[in-house]
């Protein structure tokens, strides 16, 4: 099929239609599975499997895990043709992508009667359809697509009638042979990010179509903007609108964005804590924690070098808290400076960007231009998650750039509500702090004084007079000693906007002429034209040198020189998008953090040389900040293979800075010296730095230091077995006691990473790092003390004694810091949710966790858990371990093996605890008896699982006896939760006829809860329950079954015990026909009988029934028309004594690309 410029228009047309008339956002439509197989002939059918396969990705072959490179795989047919003869027998493991269609409903390949042209016989032929789809017609068949288009609809006896609809569509290919197309459309929003714990991040809401043409690219939907033109104009975001690029030719280019920006930038420094691997929490521009950091935009920095996000490399992010985690690879302490990189989302305004970028090369390349304008603001009209007065706007205008001006009382008089109770929460007290009278809200809302409701809002930590200790609860603790205020502080809308203008200019080969000139406008409150005169901003730099030109001073000195003199300004108000100097700019300055609101100019000359194997570089600068700062910098590098394979790295700084009459000397040198020799590098590393800061009378500041760091490491990957990572690395402090600098510490840091290699059936990584730090005598009379921190990580698995023996193994415990966690629960849609609120049963006007209650069927309120604010040193430990025998392949002893044959257990223990113990080994040792204590644990639950089977592998009889018990301790923000679950089953599968099966099981369970400070939640429950389910198959495409289920349920906590007699039936009838379609039929009826009447019965009791009768039924029905056209059809009723009858019904038609 030729495709036309006609064709391109429509389809454009069509992909633009899609996307502008739906409110798209991404949707992933991947599904990956593996199976494990037999190869049995050279021919593997896939019948077996429950869904169609799209894509085979590998084969391995088990349990060697080697892959087989040489298979084909039919993809109508479903078949996987092996050319290895040898490898029939074997059992493989195939990973594979699914098509998201059922196998039943799957169009088979339909058999043809034909004439043989020769014989004029009739012939059977396997045939596959050929069928052509509105698709083949539109794209053509150089256009790659998947996807689907559905439409349907919902109603209900308790609910409206809705109208569904729903777009999934990837396409990626060719238009024509100069106009290529890759997109990705979806109109059903997903609110959850990916999580942070895997290096590559699978980002279910990027939706977007991208086109491409030799000389053009346009891309609408999402998409990262990144941009660096010179030094100022740098911008790097997460963007969702349109992005346009012109190429004129490889030197020229114009691109032009406009967009919803999804986040603002913000780059966070801080120390870590000695011994604490996290949580180390990201907060707002003005310190403000309810934030969302957008998924993969944050770039996390060690003592300037950037670090792997991953559970298998350097650290893991909760997006929806913003709080990091160090693994075992990267040890955290005092010492460590960390710097984040992050787009964050507030939900404030809406927030839009406009970028573009001009770039071009001319004369021969001699001249090189670029241009930048960006322009991101909120749009002060266009709140989103709040509402502003009028009076709200007029305190915005009068607050001019101040953040605190920009606030209102938190404080509401509510008085007396119509029955003649107080109405309010809190109530007015007062009292004395060093002979001053301060007054006070206490939160009391039982109290005959509680008049008031009283919003708080953070204002940083050691700025607030409050705490916070739940949702809507805060307590005073005095002036300065909290980090909130009985404010509301009212969202100040921003605009930036940046120009920048580039050029550099070669006047011969290699001497250059580089200059950059920037205007920045950055207005924080768009409401206010207060403070207007201090959004402007200016910056300019320029440079001139040599690049590269050859020398030969001698045999020696034979090589390249560049030369060049550097000066770059910036005013106090110069405002950038993002970070644009390097991470460690003010260290590497030894900038006071006291003049960041200053001017900046910095002049710097550098040299430098290289030659083969050898480079050296020279600088020396001077910056000065306003009038009272001066730093004057000389710094040198080395670099170096001194002799075959051996490279050497020498780095020296050395800074002289002044500000006001105090004066600063700071010196660094830094050692790298290595040896690659094959798959082993030996390593040496020293760094000393040393910062002297004195005052007028030579007066030696606190922030100066001194300190020596060693480290001597091997990275090795040539040992057969393993690959080894290890090193150790000393630390000396120093720090001024009496005028002097003093020894303060030494630290030791012992690491080893390990990771098996080539060992058949065994597979384990272990990484391990210990710290430990000494503090001198003068340092322990002032109250330190010595510490030390271990973190452990270790994952192994074994196949052993072919198979009779498999083994799992997870082990990880860390120094950390935990918060307790807050109940939250969140109103949904009806019949979304998972609980339903019982009213204000103790009459003290606040929805109190207790008087939600779990629902089966009509939940408007989803629970959600979020950390608190104080953060305790922890001990944080994660462990497990499965063991499972098959006697089937115990083959060691033939006699043993011949009558335990039948028999195979698998047991799997998992213990998680988060422990304040000041005996750090009671946790890392695993000593259960310290485990869940109240005075220690923040968290805490070990579950034990024990499976024995008989016959385990016989469809047609098997027997299972599984006992499961799991114990947990939580101390919530405003309770303490004890809990404890036991359930002994005993489970008999048997099938007597071809045409019925039976299913039997007898379950005694144990369901505890204790609450600290809710009882009416307190349960301690006993049940006994048998169920027993018959299967009958008249036809292969039939099946029907009846289960019948009766026990007995005990509540041993009210002083008359709660006992509850259940009775259940239910039929179920399953229909294919055709191989297209499935009719699925469930009636279920249910009683509760209830020994007494009571206001509340736990959920636990009933499984969420109603007391008395419970009538379910459903009805499903799929089926497929043609090749890619699915209907379903779903009803749902129910009746609960003699109530009216509940009745939903959806259908929808689902079309496959």
């Amino acid at each position: 099929m030729i495709i036309n410029k006609k064709n391109h228009i429509v389809i454009l047309s069509f992909c633009l239609f899609l996307f502008i008339t739906e409110n798209i956002y991404g949707q992933s439509d991947k599904y990956f599975y593996r199976d494990t197989i037999s190869i049995e002939k050279r021919t593997i059918e896939l019948e077996n499997l429950p869904f169609v396969i799209d894509t085979i990705f590998t084969i391995k072959i088990l349990p060697e895990n080697f892959k087989i490179d040489k298979f084909n795989f039919n993809r109508d047919a479903q078949t996987i043709e092996i050319e290895d003869d040898s490898l029939t027998g074997k059992r493989v493991e195939i990973t594979y992508k699914i098509l998201p269609i059922r196998r039943e409903i799957f169009r088979k390949n339909i058999p043809q009667i034909r004439k043989d042209t020769l014989t004029q016989k009739q012939v059977v032929r396997i045939q596959k359809t050929q069928s052509k789809n509105f698709t083949d017609e539109i794209f053509g068949p150089k256009i790659e697509r998947s996807g689907s288009i559905s439409r349907g609809f919902s109603v209900g006896s308790n609910k409206d009638f809705t109208i569904n609809s729903g777009l999934r569509l990837q396409l990626a290919g060719q238009l024509s042979d100069e106009l290529e197309v890759v997109a990705v459309l979806s109109d059903q929003s997903s609110p959850i990010q990916p999580e942070g714990n895997t290096r590559t991040l699978q980002e279910i809401d990027n939706v977007y179509i991208d086109i491409k043409h030799k000389f053009a690219q346009a891309t609408f939907g999402d998409f990262q903007f990144t941009q660096r033109v010179g030094t100022f104009g740098v911008v790097d975001k997460k963007l969702q609108g349109i992005r346009t690029s012109a190429f004129f030719d490889e030197k020229n280019s114009v691109n032009l964005s406009y967009a919803s920006a999804r986040g603002k930038f913000k780059s966070q420094q801080f120390n870590g804590i000695d011994g604490v691997q996290g949580p180390y929490r990201l907060t707002g521009e003005n310190n403000e924690r309810d934030i969302i950091v957008l998924a993969g935009t944050e770039k996390v920095f060690i003592n300037g070098e950037e670090k792997i996000r991953g559970e298998n490399y350097d650290y893991i992010i909760d997006y929806s808290t913003g709080e990091i985690f160090f693994t075992p690879k990267v040890v955290i302490t005092n010492a460590s400076r960390i710097k984040v990189d992050f787009e964050y989302s507030d939900r404030k305004f809406e927030r839009n960007f406009f970028g573009s970028v001009i770039n071009s090369k001319i004369f021969s390349d001699k001249v090189v231009f670029g241009f930048t304008y960006f322009r991101e603001g909120d749009n002060q009209d266009l709140p989103i998650d709040i509402s502003l007065s009028e009076d709200d706007r007029r305190i915005l205008s009068q607050s001019g750039n101040d953040r605190l001006k920009a606030s209102k009382s938190g404080v509401k008089f509510v008085g007396y509500d119509s029955t003649g109770k107080p109405a309010g929460q809190y109530r007015l007290r007062d009292t004395v702090i060093n002979g001053n009278v301060y007054e006070f809200y206490e939160f009391a809302p039982n109290s005959d004084s509680a008049f008031y409701n009283v919003s708080f809002s953070f204002v940083g930590e050691g700025k607030g007079d409050y705490i916070r200790i739940s949702l809507g609860r805060y307590r005073y603790v005095g002036p300065g000693n909290g980090s909130y205020l009985p404010v509301i502080l009212l969202p100040m809308p921003e605009l930036k906007q940046i120009g920048n203008l580039y050029s550099k200019l070669f006047l011969t080969k290699n001497f250059f002429l580089e200059g950059e000139m920037s205007i920045s406008s950055f207005d924080r409150n768009r409401f206010s034209t207060i403070d207007d005169d201090q959004n402007r901003g200016k910056a300019y730099t320029y440079k001139i040198g040599f690049d590269s030109v050859d020398v030969k001073f001698s045999e020696l000195l034979q090589g390249k020189m560049s030369l060049n003199y550097f000066e770059r300004k910036a005013e106090t108000n110069f405002s950038p998008l993002s970070r644009i100097y390097e991470v460690e700019y003010e260290r590497n300055w030894n900038i006071n953090q006291s003049l960041i609101n200053t001017d900046e100019i910095i002049r710097e000359a550098g040299f430098i040389f290289t030659r083969e194997k050898f480079d050296t570089k020279v600088s020396l600068g001077r910056m000065k900040r306003g009038t009272s700062f001066q730093s004057d910098r000389v710094m040198g590098e080395i670099n170096s293979e001194v002799i075959s394979k051996l490279n050497f790295n020498y780095r020296i700084s050395d800074l002289k800075s002044k500000i006001s009459n105090n004066a600063s000397n700071y010196q660094k040198h830094y050692f790298n010296l290595s040896f690659n020799e094959r798959e082993i590098t030996p390593y040496f590393k020293f760094e000393y730095e040393k910062k002297l800061d004195r005052g007028e009378k030579d007066t030696l500041f606190q922030s100066s230091f001194k300190f020596y760091d060693l480290t001597f490491g091997m990275l090795s990957g040539f040992i057969k077995y393993f690959d080894l990572n290890t090193f150790f690395n000393f630390r000396q402090d120093y720090f001024p006691v009496n005028n002097w600098l003093n020894r303060e510490s030494n630290s030791y840091i012992y690491q080893v990473a390990l990771k098996l290699k080539n060992v058949k059936d065994f597979n384990s990584s272990f990484d391990l790092s210990y710290r430990q730090k000494k503090y001198s005598d003068i340092f322990k009379q002032n109250g330190f003390l010595d510490n030390q921190s271990l973190a452990i990580k270790f994952i192994g698995r074994g196949i052993f004694f072919e198979r009779f023996l498999q083994t799992d193994l997870y082990y990880e415990a860390s120094s950390q810091r935990s918060s307790k966690l807050e109940r939250i629960f969140l109103r949904v849609a009806r019949g979304t949710g998972q609980y339903i609120y019982k009213g204000d049963l103790n009459n003290n006007g606040i929805a109190d966790e207790f008087e939600f209650e779990p629902a089966k069927f009509e939940g408007d309120y989803i629970l959600t858990t979020y950390p608190t604010d104080e953060l305790f040193p922890v001990t944080d430990l994660k462990s497990s371990l499965r063991v499972k025998f098959d006697f089937k392949n115990f083959k060691q002893f033939e006699l043993a093996q011949k009558f335990l044959k039948p028999l195979s257990t698998e047991t799997y223990l998992r213990v998680e605890e988060n422990s304040q113990d000041k005996n750090e080994l009671n946790v890392y040792l695993i000593k259960l008896k310290t485990f869940q204590n109240p005075l220690t644990t923040i968290r805490g639950s070990s579950l034990i699982q024990q499976d024995i089977n008989l016959f385990e592998y016989n469809p047609d009889f098997n027997i299972l006896f599984r006992i499961i018990e799991k114990r947990s301790f939580s101390r919530y923000s405003l309770s303490d939760e004890r809990r404890f679950n036991q359930e002994k089953l005993i489970r008999l599968r048997f099938k007597p006829l071809k045409e019925f099966a039976n299913q039997s099981e007898l379950n005694l369970t144990r369901n505890n809860l204790n609450s600290s400070t809710y009882s009416q939640r307190n349960f301690l429950i006993r049940q006994v329950s048998f169920s027993s389910k018959i299967f009958y198959y008249p036809y292969n495409n039939v099946e029907a079954s009846f289960k019948l289920e009766f026990g007995k349920a005990e509540d041993m906590f009210p002083l008359i015990p709660t006992i509850l007699k259940i009775n259940s039936q239910e039929f179920s009838l399953i229909m294919m026909y055709s191989k297209q379609g499935k009719i699925v039929i469930n009636l279920e009826r249910t009683e509760m009988i209830v020994n007494q009447n009571l206001n509340y019965i736990p959920f636990e009791l009933t499984r969420g029934y109603f007391i008395g009768r419970n009538f379910i039924w459903r009805l499903t029905a799929d089926y497929q028309f043609a090749n890619s056209i699915q209907t379903s059809l779903i009803y749902d009723g129910r009746m609960h004594g003699k109530s009216n009858p509940v009745h939903t019904a959806t259908a929808e038609v689902r079309a496959y690309f």
